[in-house]
């Protein structure tokens, strides 16, 4: 889900934790980081850095750490994939994921429990509507449960047929949705710096 108040729904939630951040091997991921390590030495928050460059790394990494931290901030990671799916985390894990890789997993979107997105939804995200991403599935359950039923064969095919149709047109707009990989409009600094700036009055500035 989308954080809309990064404040209060990420920097008050991390700031009395334990946090591991993940950050990745380049330059917009190392400022991002500058920031949040400004602000956590200015709040004695406690935090592990932990660089990864790739997805092997990642897992790798949070498989090592997993035990010992509930709460994970992926700097320039973890948006295009579906996260739970990959790393297998424990129910009480979250994520905290600010990231300019596009297009953002649905998966992640719509998850409001563990996945929390640092991204402004001002950004030309195009997220395609829950409906059209999850009821595929819903609707093939549908369709096994009322072959059975008495309706005539022909309205019956004629029906499946129409609704094999609407489901193709969207996952191929899904499938064309996620193949646009690139990158955000806005760097990861621009949407964290406010955090900074409202807070700069007891902080060090940032290097």
């Amino acid at each position: 889900m989308f954080v809309s108040d990064f404040r209060k729904e990420f920097y008050e939630v991390v700031q009395s934790q334990r946090v591991l951040l993940f950050v990745a091997s380049d330059v917009d991921a190392l400022c991002a980081c500058k920031i949040l390590q400004a602000l956590f030495q200015c709040d004695h928050v406690q935090y592990t850095l932990v660089p990864v460059s790739g997805w092997q790394e990642l897992e790798t990494a949070f498989l090592e750490h997993k035990e010992q931290f509930h709460y994970f901030i992926l700097i320039n990671c973890g948006a295009n994939v579906d996260l739970l799916d990959i790393l297998q985390p424990d129910e009480d894990t979250i994520f905290f994921v600010c990231d300019t890789h596009r297009p953002v997993n649905v998966v992640n979107v719509y998850n409001d429990t563990q996945i929390k997105l640092l991204i402004k939804q001002d950004d030309d995200l195009e997220v395609p509507a829950y409906e059209d991403i999850f009821r595929d599935e819903e609707e093939d359950e549908e369709h096994s449960g009322n072959d059975s039923d008495g309706s005539e064969p022909s309205e019956k095919r004629t029906r499946l047929e129409e609704e094999i149709v609407e489901q193709t047109m969207r996952r191929r707009q899904r499938r064309e949705w996620e193949a646009r990989r690139t990158f955000g409009p806005v760097a990861l600094g621009v949407n964290l710096w406010p955090l900074h700036w409202r807070r700069a009055p007891g902080c060090s500035p940032v290097p």
